[in-house]
C-alpha cells in the first residue's frame, strides 16, 4: 500500500495501568492520527496485511498456564485524507511509472476516524466478535478517467458546461460549485471530477468469526516406534529435500457422496450498516460503470490484479504449471494431468497433513444501506440558455443483501422519487406555472435472488450461480411535463446510459481459456465432443434468468399553452 503522509503522523501507545495482580486483563492502545494523506488502495493488500497477522501472531499452541487476558484498541484519525482506488475493466492495473492509463475512484475528506478492539479475554473462546466504526465527515467521491478513453472529452465537458439547480433555488453553472478543499492528487486541473459530496457517514461492521488454534498433536497410539524415533533424530540428520506436506484427502468419497459438507458448521458472519446523510450527487453515467468494476474487483471473479505489460502468452505460460513439460517423459505423476494436485505433491516419505475442516467454513453476510435525503442530477451539457439539468429528489433509498453459502437475497427500495424538468420557453403570464414539470414515481422495490451450488465441485473452488431471479415492481407514475421539458429528460438520460455502456472503451478479459461448469476448460472436459462440436457450456451459458416487471398505474398530462394530452 502507498501511503503518503504530508504534514505528520502521531502514533500513541498506551497501557492502562492497575493494580498488579496476577493473569490480571491488560489493555492496549494504539492511536494513529494523519494529516493529509494520501493512500492508493487494492484487493490485494488484502493477502500483505493476513500475511502480517500470520507472521506476528504466536505458532505456539495454546496453553491455559500461560494465558493472560488482555485488549488491543485502535483508533485511526485522518484529517484531510485521499483514498485512492483502481477500476479498471477485470482489474487490469497499468503498473508503469510514467503516463498509466487507470480509472480511478477516489474518497476524499476532511475527517476519518476508524475504531475498533480486539479482545481476547477469554481462553479458547467458540466465537469473537469484533467491532469496527467508521465515521466521516466532508466526504467527496472523485472519479479519474484517463486521457486514451474516449469518453473523457465527454465527461470534462459536462463537468465544466452544466448548469445545476441549487437548493435555494438558484441556477449555477457547475464550475461556479467548485468548493476550495485540499486535495493533492485528485485536482480538477489534471482532470479529477467530483461526483458526490455528503457531509457525514456512518459505517458500522461487525465481525463475529470462529477462531482457528493450531490443533493438538496427534494421537500418540496412531504413532509407531520408528517414527517416534524418526521424529526424535531428526534434528542431528542430515535434512532431506524440503516439500510441503500433502492433505491427502478427496473431496468425493465413496459412491460419490460429498465428504464434508461446509454447512455443517455454524458460519462466520459480517454485519454491514451503512448510513448516508443528506447529499448531493452528479449523475455521470461513468460513475454507475466504474462502482460496477470496482464491485467485481473486490468481490467478484477478478480480486487477482492483471499488469498492462504482461501479455496473455506470458500470463498463460505461468498459469500453467504443465506448459512446456508436457513433451518430457518423465514416469513421475507430476507429468499426469489426470492426477489430483493432492495425488501428484505425495511423496511415500512424507506424512500426510491431517484434514482441517474449519478452512471451508461457510461466510454469511448482511448488509444494510440507507441513504438520506439524495438529490441528485441527471447531467447534460447546457449551453447559456439552456434549463438547469433535470433534477431527482429522493427522501430516502434504502438497500438489504443478506448472502448465504446456497443463496444471495438483496432488495431496493425507494420512498416517492420527484424528478423536475424546466424550459426557457416565453409565454403568455397565464401560462408560467408550465415553465417548470414534474414527475412523480410513488415507490420503487427491486427484489433479486441467486442461488449457488456446489455440486461437483472440489471445497477450493467457488460454489457456482445456476440461478438469478429479478423482479421490479414501481407504483404509480404521474405528473405533467411540456414536450421541451420531456426532451430535456429523454437527453440526459440517454447521456446516461451512453456514458454508462460505454462499449468503445471495454477491455478484454485476461482470461482466455474458456472454463465449462465442472470447473476445468471445457477443450479439457469429457463431455466436449469434438466431432459432434459440441462443447461443455460455462455456466453463464446454462444459468437460469428470470426477471419480472409491474407498474401499478401511469397518469402523465403533456401539455401546452392551451393544449393537454392525457395518458
Amino acid at each position: 500500500m502507498d501511503v503518503t503522509l504530508l504534514i505528520l503522523l502521531f502514533p500513541h501507545l498506551s497501557r492502562v495501568h492497575y493494580p498488579i495482580k496476577w493473569n490480571d486483563h491488560q489493555e492496549w492502545t494504539i492511536n494513529l492520527t494523519g494529516s493529509k494523506a494520501t493512500a492508493y488502495i487494492v484487493f490485494s493488500h488484502k493477502e500483505f496485511f493476513q500475511d502480517l497477522i500470520e507472521d506476528w501472531a504466536s505458532k505456539a499452541r495454546p496453553d491455559i498456564l500461560s494465558f493472560v487476558p488482555y485488549t488491543w484498541k485502535f483508533g485511526v484519525i485522518l484529517k484531510e485524507f485521499e483514498i485512492l482506488t483502481l477500476s479498471n475493466e477485470f482489474n487490469w492495473i497499468d503498473c508503469s511509472s510514467t503516463n498509466q492509463e487507470n480509472h480511478h475512484l477516489a474518497f476524499c475528506g476532511d475527517l476519518f476516524d476508524l475504531s475498533f478492539s480486539l479482545p481476547f479475554d477469554d481462553f479458547l473462546p467458540v466465537k469473537l466478535p469484533i467491532v469496527f466504526w467508521i465515521h466521516g465527515e466532508g466526504l467527496d467521491l472523485s472519479m479519474y478517467i484517463p486521457e486514451i478513453s474516449s469518453s473523457r472529452p465527454i465527461l470534462l465537458a459536462l463537468d465544466e458546461n452544466a448548469r445545476i439547480l441549487t437548493r435555494d433555488g438558484n441556477v449555477k453553472k457547475r464550475s461556479e460549485l467548485i468548493n476550495k478543499k485540499w486535495r493533492r492528487v485528485c485536482q480538477r486541473t489534471v482532470g479529477w471530477i467530483d461526483c458526490w459530496t455528503v457531509p457525514i457517514v456512518a459505517l458500522s461492521i461487525k465481525y463475529i468469526y470462529h477462531p482457528m488454534p493450531p490443533l493438538g498433536p496427534d494421537p500418540q497410539a496412531d504413532i509407531t516406534t520408528p517414527e517416534k524415533e524418526e521424529i526424535l533424530l531428526s534434528p542431528m540428520r542430515i535434512p532431506k529435500m524440503r516439500k510441503s506436506p500433502a492433505i491427502a484427502w478427496t473431496t468425493v468419497g465413496e459412491g460419490g457422496a460429498p465428504r464434508f459438507d461446509p454447512t455443517s458448521l455454524p458460519p462466520d458472519q459480517v454485519s454491514v450498516e451503512l448510513e448516508i446523510g443528506s447529499s448531493v450527487m452528479l449523475a455521470y453515467g461513468a460513475i454507475l460503470r466504474n462502482f460496477i468494476h470496482l464491485k467485481e474487483n473486490i468481490f467478484g471473479e477478478d480480486q487477482s490484479f492483471t499488469d498492462m505489460e504482461n501479455s496473455n502468452s506470458k500470463n498463460a505460460s505461468r498459469s500453467n504449471p504443465l506448459a512446456g513439460g508436457l513433451g518430457k517423459s518423465t514416469g513421475s505423476t507430476k507429468d499426469d494431468p489426470s492426477k489430483s494436485l493432492s495425488e501428484t505433491s505425495l511423496n511415500p516419505d512424507e506424512k500426510p497433513k491431517r484434514f482441517d475442516p474449519r478452512l471451508y467454513r461457510p461466510l454469511e453476510v448482511i448488509v444494510s444501506v440507507t441513504i438520506h435525503d439524495l438529490q441528485a442530477h441527471v447531467m447534460k451539457n447546457c449551453n447559456e440558455n439552456d434549463p438547469p439539468c433535470p433534477i431527482v429528489l429522493i427522501e430516502r433509498l434504502g438497500f438489504e443483501m443478506k448472502k448465504r453459502f446456497y443463496e444471495t437475497e438483496l432488495q431496493v427500495l425507494v420512498s416517492p422519487s420527484f424528478l423536475i424538468s424546466s424550459d426557457n420557453t416565453i409565454r403568455p403570464g397565464k401560462d408560467k406555472h408550465l415553465r417548470q414539470g414534474h414527475l412523480l414515481l410513488s415507490a420503487v422495490q427491486v427484489r433479486g435472488h441467486a442461488m449457488f451450488s456446489n455440486e461437483g465441485r472440489q471445497l477450493e473452488e467457488e460454489t457456482l450461480e445456476y440461478a438469478w431471479l429479478l423482479e421490479v415492481q414501481l407504483g404509480k407514475l404521474s405528473g405533467k411535463m411540456t414536450l421541451s421539458q420531456l426532451c430535456n429528460v429523454v437527453t440526459g438520460l440517454e447521456t446516461l446510459v451512453f456514458l454508462t455502456m460505454d462499449s468503445e472503451n471495454e477491455l478484454k478479459s485476461p482470461k482466455t481459456v474458456r472454463y465449462c461448469h465442472h470447473g476445468i476448460p471445457s477443450s479439457s472436459c469429457p463431455h466436449t465432443k469434438e466431432d459432434a462440436k459440441y462443447r461443455c457450456p460455462s455456466t453463464e451459458d446454462i444459468k437460469y434468468r428470470m426477471t419480472r416487471v409491474a407498474v401499478d398505474a401511469v397518469d402523465l398530462y403533456l401539455i401546452e399553452n392551451g393544449t393537454a394530452m392525457h395518458t
